[in-house]
């Protein structure tokens, strides 16, 4: 839920309020120098409100940086292991999710039969994506395998590089 900040009622037009979010983004001004502008800029305001609203700024840039950083280890893992691996990393935090609310439900005594219910479905469907992308790796493991073996044979026979490579590509499936 989000939360409700004076700052907010200050009935600011959008020139102004992006003005003072970039004042925000810098990490050197200060509560006072930012309650400074604002009154400057004739808004009413306490100190308090001003520094309620930029510590849930900085907290909610924080949240935008981490997941910045995590979808950028995301897509280096997609890149390098390919999509099995990303798919195998997003399951793996969900699961990590799903365990975290389990935990939580548990500690606050409060279980509640419909909750318990869905978070049982999410389980399931985690298990099964699972098993699904089990299976689309070893696939993918046999189709390397087919193209190495198909690519030897070639080499063996006395086809130069250009006639491995266009084994490769028609055992992988790509256009030559």
């Amino acid at each position: 839920m989000a939360r409700h900040f004076k700052i907010d009622e200050l009935g600011m037009d959008e020139a102004v309020k992006a003005d003072f979010i970039e004042l925000l983004r810098n990490p050197g001004n200060t509560v006072d120098a930012l309650f400074a502008w604002l009154t400057d800029h004739g808004f009413k305001i306490g100190r308090t409100a001003v520094h309620n609203y930029r510590a849930n700024f900085e907290e909610t840039l924080k949240s935008v940086r981490q997941a910045s950083e995590l979808a950028r280890a995301f897509a280096a893992v997609a890149k390098e292991g390919g999509g099995t691996d990303l798919s195998e990393a997003a399951l793996a935090r969900l699961q990590q999710v799903l365990m975290g609310k389990l935990f939580a439900m548990d500690a606050e005594g409060d279980v509640d039969a419909k909750d318990l219910m869905a978070l049982a479905a999410a389980v399931k469907n985690a298990v099964g994506t699972r098993q699904t992308i089990a299976e689309i790796r070893e696939q993918e493991n046999q189709i390397k395998a087919e193209a190495i073996k198909a690519a030897e044979a070639t080499a063996k026979a006395g086809g130069g590089g250009a006639a491995v490579v266009a084994t490769i590509k028609k055992a992988l499936g790509i256009a030559a």
